[in-house]
């Protein structure tokens, strides 16, 4: 009996068609790890390529789509799958760098021409770079964001948001570009570059998660959100309004230091401020217990501990003295002391 049963779908050319994908990203894959290999044998201290001298980790066999060999050049070696795709952009700063700074999916330097350079991966123009959101290799901001730069006399100093950049000028301007919470204007993104003002020339600036400082050497100024001590609320002002938190005239700023949603500021006599959420309630209680002796126990009751470590407004850090320096992390500090 004759059948007119018909496939529904012919897949004998689209197996094909994969098949052939299948080989070319073999290849590619191949042709990879081969570069990596040849990138790794040419520097110092590694031996030839596909053999492991004693300074060659033996994890790097294979490398992953996206991934590049280590060590390797920070912001300088593209990937082997770029390589081909715009080679007529030159690869990392051509320059020495003065400034770096690093977010979590992306980083940016200053070189001493006045540029900024950024690399990684950012979908919220924090990369300064028209219409990227992922590179593996250094490039120079460009358009209004280098504009605004050269008009203001270069970079000088630059610092890493969770989805921004602040860039301190020559000329003490501070200038943001990417996103920042809340930096909306009647409901719509602001535009993709702004400089701030009005404030004097700045002279510091760090950048947490989702707020940004700037110090003009006597007082602190605060941009974006961060939480308060207990990390029940939004703390800060609206956006891009940058909104004074701290007055340390007659004292000076040492330094200035941002954690996820935590700031500091050391004094220039020796003082640790510090505000904004740093740890939480039950892992202060936990280490306090674990870990405290009566008279660091007692500092840090006197300061709030109560409330876990962190404070809503600026307040001295007790039984701390002739502090030099301090970071944040996301729940903890690191002080260095005189």
């Amino acid at each position: 009996m004759a059948s007119y049963l018909q496939p529904y779908a012919e897949h004998t050319a689209r197996q094909a068609e994969l098949d052939q994908m299948r080989r070319l990203i073999a290849d590619q894959q191949d042709q990879a790890n081969r570069q990596a290999a040849e990138q790794v044998a040419t520097r110092p201290g590694w031996g030839p390529a596909g053999q492991h001298s004693s300074n060659t980790p033996s994890h790097m066999g294979t490398l992953s789509p996206g991934h590049l060999a280590t060590p390797t050049r920070i912001g300088q070696d593209l990937h082997p799958f770029l390589t081909g795709a715009a080679p007529q952009i030159p690869a990392g700063p051509d320059g020495p760098v003065v400034s770096i700074a690093a977010s979590r999916y992306f980083s940016a330097q200053v070189t001493a021409d006045g540029r900024v350079w950024t690399f990684g991966g950012g979908f919220n123009g924090e990369l300064g770079g028209a219409g990227s959101s992922w590179l593996s290799a250094a490039r120079p901001v460009d358009g209004p964001i280098a504009e605004a730069l050269q008009r203001e006399g270069g970079a000088a100093h630059v610092a890493a948001g969770g989805t921004f950049c602040v860039c301190l000028t020559a000329s003490g301007k501070v200038v943001v570009w990417g996103q920042l919470p809340g930096d909306r204007q009647h409901g719509q993104p602001r535009a993709a570059v702004q400089i701030l003002s009005p404030l004097p020339p700045i002279t510091h600036i760090a950048c947490g998660s989702s707020h940004a400082l700037l110090s003009d050497g006597e007082r602190v100024w605060a941009i974006g959100r961060w939480l308060s001590a207990d990390g029940a609320k939004p703390m800060g002002g609206s956006g891009l309004n940058p909104q004074q938190v701290l007055d340390l005239r007659g004292e000076g700023v040492l330094q200035l230091a941002a954690g996820a949603h935590s700031s500091a500021a050391v004094s220039g006599d020796g003082r640790l401020m510090l505000w904004g959420k740093l740890l939480a309630h039950e892992h202060a209680t936990s280490l306090a217990h674990s870990y405290g002796s009566n008279e660091c126990e007692a500092a840090v009751k006197k300061w709030g501990f109560s409330e876990g470590m962190g404070a809503d407004e600026p307040v001295h850090v007790p039984g701390l003295h002739n502090v030099k320096g301090v970071a944040l992390g996301a729940t903890h500090a690191t002080v260095l002391l005189g």
